[in-house]
């Protein structure tokens, strides 16, 4: 009997649950963003501090007094979305024969969402949760996590990979259902349901993480079959060793013994999911390709082909290329040989790979560009060679025409050795190609797969480059001395620190007795949520950088970076330090020392353009916060301004030396904030950029004082962090230490708030936005050296 249920079970869900049982296991990008978001749900809605009673209390009003059929729907959907949650979890035990690790992520995501929300409620309300609370009371109370949307939520999350997408999507419906119908009934407040929603977040992507998410991969027999409503017969189809992200590659071979290669986009392929493609995009400047479907995918592959080959490349020659029914996208191409990654290096000819050069100079001719040219995508036939894997193809290549050399030649280097790679390509590119490409020999430039190639990469990218150099007669790119830190610097950091606290103290006669006192009894999580809301202000810090270079960047490492900047901004006295690491950081990628100075006087002018607007728009419209006690003459003040600035252009102009160091990067500065405004998307992503870096802080400093229960607005709170940034930053101070305080301290008792709470909110909030992120910054700026991107 229980066989018999099992067959019937495997059978309804057959459509709705894949086989992921022997998919290899990943840690996905996407389960930890799941994991992080969850856990700024859940420390949002437990603090006091966001909790907007008045507001939620209207909206629960409002769901009591909807008609009856309205509260037999909130009913419906709750009790619907239980027996869903519940479905899933027999079914994942009916085919725990079959699927163990698919019931295990389920069963344990929904324990842990339940165990977090028993804890929690023990902690805040000091009792436990009600499992049918519909069944229950008349007049339910509201409570703080609801646990059915948790449960519901870690459930339908933990089984996406191994369901289907139109499963997947009827889950989404019915977590958005719980969470509605959890305060429509009054069994929480909007925030009680969204904290509930960050717990199954949580537990779901903490499983995931842990175990692992499946590939999500087709399988070689749907493969097959779809191939067979397409009209090509392959055989003994098997995964191939080289898998590339977000596509199945397999290997078999026709009635004839030729062998073919299949690239299959499966539609519950986790991994083609567009919001995995656009993190991977930003993060690690590697999306596969730049479709939005699996169909696009298919079809960009074999255009780009067919292109190549009017360019006059050997190509390999696509054989079909279609969607078959609605699951499978695919492309199949014939592999007349073996990947040259595969061949002995001594059984190639020089004029072989000469050849090979001359073929990438005829797609780079008709401005195209590879993407990730590698010994594995150069095939070796009876008559030569054919290139394959066009899936980063590009038309209108620009920089990435050199981009494909680098890695080409990288490539070849650790295939064969560095002379022949080098010696070859000067026979097929010409020497003043090969030097162009020399500032791009920078382990950032290279494909993951061809970077992967060796275990020393960092070793091999310079011997590269000296042998390139070498080789051309042509002058290294100069690297930039980055400036070490010393243990001066660091003392010396410290010592102004002590100094700037005592001064300040001195100068404000303040109570730290009394600040203590004030920091204990603020609210702990609106205290800690403050500390992830400034760490995002790097966030927009970074595409603000992109933006300025107006070049492709992975965010990642530019995120990393400005975290960096401020351990260097303690610890270097001078903006030069900063300087000296983005040119570092940046010639990585190809971007000159020069650049790299325009890109900082870029970001500057629209820091200042944003924080000057702000002050004036803050200033017009936030009435009576502000009593700088008494009239101020604004004329005084711009004569005074405009006097500085006829001084400043009259002494740049008669010191000749100062004209000569000064002149030229005013120059390079005009051009590229005119090429920046010619660019609209461009410009705005810079202001928006530094706005939302701004905005970030701002909303930190509020949460702080919200937590010791001052209110001020948020509007306010900005124009306050605006103005202090902007004065602290005339001081030529490493990181405005002590003035910062002292100056935003006094904006703060300036809009009315105590002067005891000004100072216990300036120290957490330079705590949280400058001293830590200093000591942050030193790991960060060792995972950049590790990774060579300094």
């Amino acid at each position: 009997m229980n066989d018999d249920v099992k067959q019937i079970a495997d059978a309804a869900s057959s459509g709705y649950f894949l086989d992921t049982q022997d998919e290899p296991r990943v840690r996905r990008a996407r389960d930890a963003v799941q994991l992080g978001i969850g856990l700024l749900l859940l420390l949002v809605a437990a603090s006091d501090v966001v909790r907007l009673s008045s507001l939620q209390e209207s909206i629960n009003g409002v769901s009591a007094a909807l008609p009856g059929w309205a509260g037999l729907i909130f009913w419906s959907s709750y009790a619907l979305a239980a027996l869903y949650a519940l479905g899933i979890i027999a079914v994942s035990l009916v085919r725990a024969r079959r699927n163990p690790k698919t019931a295990r992520d389920i069963v344990a995501a929904g324990a842990a969402a339940i165990f977090m929300t028993f804890m929690i409620m023990q902690w805040k309300e000091g009792i436990w949760p009600r499992l049918l609370p519909e069944l229950g009371a008349e007049t339910p109370e509201p409570h703080f996590p609801v646990l059915r949307v948790a449960v519901v939520a870690a459930v339908v999350l933990a089984s996406s990979p191994h369901t289907t997408r139109a499963l997947r999507r009827f889950g989404l419906i019915m977590i958005a259902l719980t969470v509605v119908a959890s305060f429509g009934l009054n069994f929480g407040y909007p925030s009680d349901a969204i904290g509930a929603l960050g717990i199954g977040m949580i537990a779901a992507g903490a499983v995931l993480l842990g175990f692992g998410s499946p590939g999500g991969f087709p399988e070689p027999a749907v493969v097959a079959g779809a191939l067979g409503q397409l009209g090509i017969v392959v055989h003994d189809l098997l995964p191939a060793a080289d898998q590339s992200w977000g596509t199945r590659r397999l290997v078999g071979h026709d009635g004839q013994g030729a062998e073919i290669e299949v690239k299959a986009y499966g539609r519950d392929a986790a991994d083609t999911q567009w919001a995995a493609k656009v993190w991977r995009a930003l993060w690690y400047r590697d999306s596969g390709p730049p479709m939005a479907s699996r169909m696009q995918a298919v079809e960009h592959e074999a255009l780009m082909s067919l292109f190549a080959d009017r360019a006059g490349m050997s190509v390999a020659e696509p054989l079909t290329a279609g969607l078959a029914g609605d699951d499978v996208a695919i492309l199949a191409v014939h592999r007349p040989g073996p990947a040259l990654a595969s061949v002995d290096p001594e059984e190639v000819s020089d004029t072989f790979l000469t050849s090979v050069w001359q073929d990438l100079v005829r797609l780079h001719s008709a401005d195209m560009a590879h993407g990730s040219p590698r010994t594995e995508a150069i095939m070796v036939t009876s008559d030569g060679h054919v290139f394959d894997d066009f899936v980063m193809g590009s038309l209108g290549a620009g920089d990435r025409i050199n981009l494909d050399v680098v890695n080409l030649l990288f490539s070849l280097a650790a295939w064969a050795d560095v002379d022949r790679a080098v010696a070859t390509a000067r026979a097929g590119l010409g020497d003043e190609r090969l030097a162009a490409a020399l500032p791009y020999l920078q382990l950032p430039a290279l494909d993951r797969r061809v970077r992967r190639a060796t275990p020393k990469p960092k070793n091999l990218m310079k011997d590269l480059g000296a042998a390139v150099a070498a080789a051309t007669e042509t002058e290294p790119p100069e690297e930039v001395k980055l400036r070490r830190v010393s243990v001066g610097s660091v003392l010396m950091a410290l010592l102004i620190l002590i100094a700037a606290n005592a001064l300040i103290t001195q100068l404000a006669g303040i109570d730290f007795a009394a600040v203590w006192d004030v920091v204990r009894d603020a609210a702990p999580l609106g205290i800690l949520l403050a500390y992830f809301v400034a760490h995002l202000s790097f966030v927009p810090e970074a595409t603000g950088m992109i933006a300025a270079v107006g070049r492709p960047l992975p965010l990642q490492p530019v995120v990393i970076l400005q975290l960096s900047a401020r351990f260097i901004g303690l610890a270097v006295p001078s903006a030069a330090g900063r300087v000296a690491m983005n040119s570092a950081f940046l010639m990585k990628f190809g971007v000159g020392p020069t650049a790299a100075v325009v890109q900082g006087a870029i970001d500057g002018i629209s820091g200042f353009i944003v924080e000057a607007f702000i002050l004036v728009i803050g200033l017009m419209f936030i009435e009576g916060s502000f009593d700088l006690g008494g009239d101020v003459d604004w004329q005084a003040i711009l004569l005074i301004a405009l006097a500085v600035v006829v001084v400043g252009v009259t002494i740049l102009f008669l010191v000749e030396r100062l004209r000569k160091l000064v002149l030229p990067v005013l120059k390079d500065a005009l051009g590229s904030v005119t090429s920046v405004l010619k660019d609209p998307r461009r410009a705005i992503t810079l202001l928006t950029s530094n706005f939302l870096a701004r905005l970030a802080l701002a909303v930190a400093l509020w949460l702080i004082l919200r937590s010791i229960g001052i209110e001020l607005s948020v509007a306010l709170v900005l124009v306050v962090t605006v103005a202090t940034n902007l004065l602290a930053g005339l001081v030529p101070i490493p990181g405005g230490i002590g003035i910062a305080e002292a100056v935003l301290t006094s904006w703060l008792v300036l809009v009315g708030v105590p002067e005891t709470s000004a100072f216990a909110a300036t120290v957490v909030y330079r705590m949280w936005t400058f001293y830590l992120p200093a000591v942050e910054g030193f790991f960060a700026m060792r995972w950049l050296e590790r990774r060579d991107y300094l």
